[in-house]
């Protein structure tokens, strides 16, 4: 996955979105999770690693939403 602003003769327009953040209540369920895995912001995809117990996490800009942030896995 590549930033199309890294993309050299490619307009970026401006999309309208909003910024975003995470979800109070979505922040929460983590905060309380017993045994919380590892999670890593500003990978280049969302995924979990149940060897390692390691959420992978792209960086905020990646998301249209803060809903759809929230639905990462």
């Amino acid at each position: 996955m590549y930033p199309v602003s890294g993309i050299e003769g490619i307009e970026v327009l401006d999309s309208g979105a909003e910024a975003v953040t995470p979800i109070g209540a979505a922040e929460e369920i983590v905060r309380n999770m017993p045994n919380l895995p590892v999670i890593r912001l500003d990978a280049n995809k969302a995924s979990y690693s149940p060897p390692r117990d390691e959420v992978t996490i792209p960086a905020m800009q990646s998301f249209v939403n803060s809903e759809e942030l929230s639905a990462s896995p």
